[in-house]
């Protein structure tokens, strides 16, 4: 069994008194889509910034963590990744959780990621199982960064 670990954005009091506002004056019954209409920001577009996620990767036991590629963000290596969650978290705004819901700190998910160092990729496994030709069928090949950190570019939970 595998758990995910996502980059989960806070919602300002802001932003929660917005969706308050906006149910109270019960525009959530006859708003747009697409924003057109009201001047007030609609529900559903504050919700989506509210609930913005940042998919960080996931580890499964025996394996080794398996980031989310975001060429974007950081560079593909554990520090790099790591010193950007640390530049959101210092931001107030973010926090870093696992797909169950509970909070989980850097250090925490630090030692995660580095105590999964020793496990397997995914070339290790087809050594040991050429047999199983179906992971060839999930998208852009795994890449092991020099810091022997596995990465991925495709969406997976």
């Amino acid at each position: 069994m595998s758990t995910n670990y996502y980059l989960k954005r806070i919602p300002t009091e802001e932003e929660i008194s917005q969706c308050h506002q906006l149910l109270d004056e019960r525009k959530i019954e006859y708003c747009d889509r697409y924003g057109e209409g009201y001047d007030a920001p609609y529900l559903e577009q504050v919700l989506e910034k509210m609930t913005e996620t940042l998919h960080i990767g996931s580890h499964s036991g025996g394996w080794r963590f398996l980031f989310r590629i975001h060429d974007d963000l950081y560079e593909r290596n554990i520090q790099a990744c790591l010193d950007y969650l640390l530049s959101q978290l210092n931001t107030g705004l973010w926090r870093i959780m696992d797909e169950y819901g509970r909070t989980v700190t850097l250090t925490d998910l630090e030692k995660i990621v580095r105590n999964s160092l020793s496990g397997i990729t995914i070339d290790d496994y087809h050594k040991t199982h050429p047999e199983d030709k179906q992971w060839y069928r999930y998208g852009p090949p795994q890449i092991i960064a020099n810091d022997g950190s596995r990465w991925w570019d495709a969406d997976f939970s």
